[in-house]
């Protein structure tokens, strides 16, 4: 450490003729000037022109913390210059400071844990301060501002001052930048990811104890993920302002799924806390998907109230949709049965607020039907619901229309012509179902009226020629003849036996063969047809018949092609290709 030092006193002032300070080869401070000051008498800020030039130069700053202690600021570089004169009343000149690698004050660093590089350029003027730049930048954000000060004061007077009470005009016009925004997340825990080029412009005008506060902003190609079983957002464009009580989002485009969304609205700061009005709209959206399920929609949605205790309102018009999860009937076999719980939603729940209290009102229809595709069943779903509830406890009322669809059964097809779920808001965890199905088995005409609660359904079941009860059932779950056209040899298996087993192994081939092509409304096996037992043959075997349907499906009149195989009564086997004309 090293200085040289020369100075002065006179009773007009000190003249500064000389100071330098080194430490360490790392910072120095030099001085030089006059200051009118008079320590030892009763007013010691005396008249006369006041000059001052100093270079100041802290390559490391950690040598002065103590100084920097109350800003939380401990490393970094800094270079002061200061050009100073004029008079204690009224001084006038230029201030430069320049600073790298700036470690962020403590109250910042919980969102910007990254060194600051810091330039800034003041001036003096009569009455005036004059901002001319100030820019700061690092990894996270650039932050640039200009403006000035009209203040009226002396320099005695800000020394006395207290900030708080300070009065005259600014005027300030500021832009920020960020780079990343996934500091958010660090508050906003539901946010996974948050991305895009972010811009913020700040105008500030008026008395500095109370300046209006207007800006604007925007976000550019961003991309936001969540938490919630929610499709992120991409691609958004988004451009707002906002004053001292309000934000304003004047336009919002972006991407649900690949489709596109916009939003607009109001938030505002009232007495009451925040308040929301909030318009959105998407067309074709995608509501939900996961490995077995996607949900797309029109969407018009209106969110107003404040933000604890939010209110969603609404129409959902479904453009499309699917449910592919098959049965495992083979994984089921010796496994106990999970219990049916109780109480609770079967839609969704948010458990965290605002959400949780959030009062929800949505209309759910449906442009295009949503179809269930799995290896149990093959039709189509047409809601007219409403979702009501809270975001904790949600529940839907009114009705799921069931278009004619087909369940797929050991003993064949059963073919269900109309149907509907009920959601009854005296009971709408436990929705009511109203289904009528028919089916042919062997030379029986079965009718089934299944009605009730979804869980334990009542079942009303009558053919033609008549049938038992018992018999009845067994022949429509497992084709199993009634007792007297029972013809099976004792030692071979039953007819019943048999669907059961090629129902099963069915099933397991479907898992290797099928695809998850929603566009097909039927699979390879669907064009398969399997009959056994339906005679016996001479040797006492049942007979085996068989068909592959090589042509499509199709209303009208149109031929359709089939590869015929059959073991007949005379223990024979016939292959051929069978021709059948239809006519609708």
């Amino acid at each position: 450490m090293s200085g040289r030092f020369k100075m002065q006193y006179s009773p007009k002032g000190v003249e500064i003729a000389e100071f330098s300070w080194k430490s360490h080869e790392r910072n120095e401070i030099s001085l030089k000037g006059f200051l009118p000051f008079d320590p030892l008498a009763p007013e010691p800020f005396l008249d006369g022109e006041l000059i001052l030039n100093s270079h100041i130069d802290f390559a490391a700053i950690e040598d002065i913390g103590v100084f920097l202690e109350n800003l939380g600021i401990r490393k970094g570089g800094i270079v002061l210059d200061v050009d100073i004169g004029g008079t204690w009343k009224q001084p006038l000149g230029h201030v430069q400071l320049q600073a790298e690698g700036i470690e962020a004050p403590d109250q910042l660093r919980e969102y910007f844990d990254e060194p600051i590089d810091v330039t800034c350029e003041l001036s003096a003027e009569p009455g005036l301060i004059v901002l001319h730049t100030v820019r700061l930048e690092s990894g996270v954000y650039i932050s640039q501002a200009a403006g000035s000060w009209q203040h009226g004061y002396t320099f005695e007077d800000l020394l006395q001052k207290n900030w708080r009470d300070l009065q005259g005009e600014v005027m300030l016009d500021a832009s920020l930048q960020l780079k990343d925004l996934n500091f958010l997340r660090e508050k906003l825990l539901w946010l996974r990811r948050i991305e895009g080029d972010t811009k913020v412009k700040l105008h500030v005008v008026g008395p500095i104890s109370a300046p209006g506060i207007q800006g604007s902003f925007f976000l550019k190609n961003g991309e936001l993920s969540h938490t919630y079983n929610l499709p992120m957002l991409s691609s958004v464009n988004l451009e707002g302002e906002f004053d001292a009580d309000s934000i304003t989002i004047t336009s919002m485009q972006g991407e649900a799924g690949g489709s596109p969304v916009t939003l607009s609205g109001r938030i505002r700061k009232v007495s009451e806390g925040i308040d929301l009005n909030l318009q959105l709209g998407g067309s074709n959206v995608l509501l939900l998907r996961n490995n077995y399920m996607l949900l797309r929609g029109d969407v018009q949605l209106e969110v107003t109230g404040l933000l604890e205790s939010l209110l969603i309102r609404g129409n959902t018009a479904l453009t499309g949709g699917y449910y592919t999860k098959n049965i495992d009937f083979l994984g089921k076999i010796g496994t106990t049965p999970a219990p049916v719980s109780e109480g609770g939603t079967f839609l969704f729940s948010f458990e965290e607020p605002p959400l949780k209290n959030t009062v929800l009102d949505l209309r759910i229809t449906s442009i295009e039907p949503f179809r269930i595709r799995n290896n149990l069943v093959r039709g189509t779903l047409r809601p007219e619901l409403t979702l009501k509830g809270t975001g904790e406890l949600p529940f839907l009322v009114g009705v799921i229309y069931i278009d004619p669809s087909r369940v797929l059964l050991p003993s064949g097809r059963l073919q269900v012509q109309s149907g509907l779920v009920r959601f009854l808001e005296r009971d709408p965890d436990r929705p009511e179902i109203d289904l009528v199905a028919t089916s042919k088995v062997l030379d029986y005409d079965i009718n089934v009226v299944m009605q009730g609660p979804l869980d334990e359904p009542i079942y009303t079941l009558s053919s033609s020629p008549a049938l038992p009860n018992d018999d009845l059932l067994l022949l429509l779950l497992t084709g199993q003849p009634p007792k007297e056209e029972q013809v099976a040899e004792p030692g071979t298996l039953g007819r019943g036996t048999t669907n059961v087993m090629v129902y099963l192994g069915r099933d397991f081939l479907t898992k290797w063969l099928e695809q998850d092509d929603m566009t097909s409304e039927e699979s390879i096996l669907d064009r398969f047809e399997l009959d056994y037992g339906r005679a016996v043959t001479k040797s006492g075997e049942q007979t085996i018949e068989s068909t592959f349907r090589l042509s499509e499906k199709e209303v009208g009149e149109k031929r359709v092609y089939y590869l015929s195989g059959e073991k007949d009564r005379y223990d024979a086997y016939n292959y051929g290709l069978k021709v059948v004309f239809r006519f609708e």
